[in-house]
């Protein structure tokens, strides 16, 4: 199925996918039943439309539409995508369906790859509580730079962030369930970092543009005395994982960045995720890589004409911005460079203090 076609799944809006699933009004703002484990007195699910996306309290469930489909009608994500152009009318041509048996194959294993990053997300989502209990510490940092995870509005909430604190697999999940791509599970959760290095961090779940998880970035909230970590450590490139394909955040931005054809781009996770706090949902950012090939296709099959970029306010910034000018322009894109600030600055910085 081609990216294209995938973007106009993810484009249906997910009140009308839940209404014509479940026969639920879920225009409103706000928490409605939840449908996938029955809620019986308290609504737990949160829709938020701004980027067509789920996310329930109840049931430690998130996604996007075709996330919704899978949980709701317990299929896998190329039938949940079939369903929906089929309920909404969207073609998919013969020669997307493939019958080659290497093709389904690479099908399966990716289904196996991004359904266990999903699990990691869902399982270590339940244990907020916990951690507020046995590491304050952590949590507090957390709280207090992405939001409360009971704020269905937080950061936290939204990007389904969660605390890295195991060695290899979350305390529910088994080896075999990542027979074929337990090399590939490895290097998205960084598995051979040293794990003090770890444990004081948050994952930052990174997905494609079709909303699935394809790897993380661990972002340290809490400063190990005697030692030097980055401050961002991203999942090792992988068969799954590309970072010169992917744009972080595109899954939430991919619905505006469609209707209005004009596109953000911004250098870092935080940034991306403070502005689309502030309404700028069509905002993603780089895996700290150049702009590829891959990516103006990207930027094309949404229909992007305008592209509008957040330099950070430093050498670093001017430096990245001029060649991002200079690829895109010569791509055929219309390119705005926005300022903003002062020295140092970065989008996160400024409109956080807003």
């Amino acid at each position: 199925m081609q990216d294209t076609t995938l973007m106009q799944i993810r484009s249906i809006p997910i009140a009308s996918v839940v209404a014509a699933l479940t026969g639920m009004d879920a225009t409103r703002e706000g928490n409605i039943m939840c449908p996938l484990h029955g809620d019986k007195s308290t609504p737990s699910l949160h829709l938020y439309h701004d980027t067509n996306t789920f996310y329930c309290f109840g049931c430690k469930t998130g996604g996007d539409t075709i996330k919704f489909v899978e949980k709701l009608k317990g299929v896998g994500f190329w039938e949940a995508c079939k369903l929906l152009a089929s309920m909404f009318q969207i073609e998919i041509k013969e020669e997307e369906q493939s019958t080659d048996p290497n093709k389904k194959k690479q099908l399966r294993e990716e289904d196996k790859y991004f359904n266990a990053l999903e699990r990691v997300i869902s399982l270590q989502q339940t244990r907020w509580g916990e951690i507020e209990k046995t590491r304050p510490e952590l949590y507090n940092a957390v709280v207090n730079r992405f939001g409360d995870p009971t704020d269905p509005n937080s950061i936290t909430s939204r990007w389904g962030l969660c605390i890295c604190d195991f060695v290899s697999l979350p305390l529910g999940m088994k080896w075999n369930e990542l027979e074929g791509v337990t090399e590939e599970y490895k290097a998205a959760l960084l598995i051979k970092v040293d794990h003090t290095a770890m444990q004081h961090r948050v994952l930052i779940p990174i997905r494609n543009a079709w909303g699935r998880v394809v790897g993380f970035s661990a972002r340290q909230m809490v400063k190990v005395e005697g030692t030097e970590y980055p401050k961002y450590l991203t999942s090792r490139s992988s068969r799954f994982f590309k970072k010169g394909e992917v744009f972080f955040g595109l899954d939430k931005a991919v619905t505006l960045a469609r209707k209005t054809k004009t596109l953000n781009i911004v250098e870092g996770y935080a940034d991306v995720m403070t502005l689309h706090q502030h309404g700028l949902v069509n905002t993603v950012a780089l895996q700290g890589t150049a702009l590829t090939a891959t990516h103006l296709k990207q930027l094309r099959d949404m229909g992007v004409r305008l592209i509008t970029l957040f330099p950070d306010r430093d050498a670093a910034g001017e430096k990245a911005v001029a060649e991002h000018t200079t690829t895109l322009i010569k791509a055929g894109f219309e390119v705005k460079v926005q300022l903003y600030g002062e020295e140092g600055d970065d989008p996160d910085s400024f409109f956080k203090a807003l």
